[in-house]
């Protein structure tokens, strides 16, 4: 049995289930598996570069974004961002989501995302390929076009991640500031259906009805969910770790991201603030969308079925659920949510 540097050890998923996936995901042509402990649950080509992140190296000026996948990565991001550089914000979302690392900010475990059914063909399709032979020239892309280019970004780096605190290396608290956010499940189970839908590596043909018991089962992509909060949870008292809930940011953006600008010790005033809040509203991203994006050129986006920023609101799950799913989550979040061990989340009933 595969062991992992994290001490994970790698467990194969029972043919059904896997061809199960290989069906409702296009791009999962390798199969998935679990590692345990933990449960994880990840496409194979994780393991190609799971040791290579466990053993990347943080910087004391390093900011990591934390969150499960559609917890509002993008928007803090951008926030983040802008706090560190506020004089420089008509260059928002330079290239981004199409080009998912820059200077700006670099998704940890992107190799491996991009790599979930067929190889580097993704990642040699778009413009981060381009980007390792300028900013890495000779590297070779199997060792990590993202890892290698994160290496390389002149401080502060802000990089993000939706990995767990035990896939990554133990040190990271100790080293760097840590912004973690979380997000009503609901929201996030809609929302991350609808990614799976117009990401292409992703690829999800099937409808929500089964989406949703994949990801209460813990079998979407860095699932389980709860685990991934427990896992911060167990860290909040950390002087490193600042925790952020979606909801709160949207009721109060200028209150949250004071608390930011208090946490990251960029000494903004209050109008500077006011402005970081505005131009990473919602509405405000949405129009900078890179035009590329809208045009059905993007090589890891189907447009035809929808826009990268779609929603940015709370409690669009209604939108979505039954009655009967809404009986069964609300279930399912009291058991995980009521034992002290994990956040209690806003959200409605």
């Amino acid at each position: 049995m595969m062991e992992l540097k994290s001490g994970h050890r790698v467990v194969e998923i029972e043919e059904e289930k896997n061809e199960e996936q290989k069906r409702l995901f296009k791009a999962y042509t390798k199969g998935v598996v679990k590692l345990q402990p933990g449960n994880w649950f990840y496409t194979r080509p994780f393991l190609d570069f799971a040791d290579k992140i466990y053993d990347f190296k943080f910087r004391p000026t390093d900011i990591v974004i934390m969150t499960f996948p559609k917890a509002g990565t993008t928007w803090m991001q951008e926030i983040v961002w802008s706090l560190k550089h506020p004089f420089e914000s008509d260059n928002q979302l330079d290239g981004f989501p199409c080009v998912a690392l820059s200077s700006k900010y670099n998704l940890l475990e992107g190799d491996f995302v991009k790599s979930t059914g067929s190889g580097l063909s993704a990642i040699q399709a778009d413009d981060g390929y381009q980007l390792l032979q300028k900013h890495c020239p000779g590297k070779d892309p199997k060792n990590g076009v993202f890892l290698q280019i994160a290496e390389k970004i002149s401080d502060p780096r802000i990089i993000k991640t939706h990995l767990p605190f035990s896939l990554l290396a133990p040190s990271l608290l100790n080293t760097c500031k840590v912004v973690f956010v979380a997000r009503n499940p609901k929201d996030v189970c809609v929302s991350f259906y609808h990614h799976s839908n117009i990401v292409k590596t992703h690829g999800y043909t099937g409808d929500f009805n089964k989406f949703f018991e994949l990801f209460l089962n813990g079998e979407v992509m860095y699932g389980p969910f709860w685990k991934y909060l427990e896992e911060a949870w167990e860290r909040r008292e950390h002087p490193n770790l600042h925790c952020v809930h979606f909801e709160d940011l949207k009721s109060n953006p200028m209150k949250e991201i004071s608390k930011l600008n208090d946490f990251l010790d960029t000494g903004l005033n209050a109008d500077q603030i006011e402005r970081i809040s505005d131009e990473t509203s919602f509405e405000a991203m949405k129009k900078k969308e890179p035009k590329k994006c809208n045009t059905g050129t993007c090589p890891l986006m189907d447009r035809s079925k929808g826009s990268f920023f779609r929603s940015g609101t709370v409690d669009s799950w209604k939108k979505n659920f039954t009655k009967e799913q809404n009986d069964k989550m609300n279930e399912w979040i009291q058991k995980h949510s009521s034992n002290g061990n994990n956040f209690r989340l806003r959200f409605s009933n």
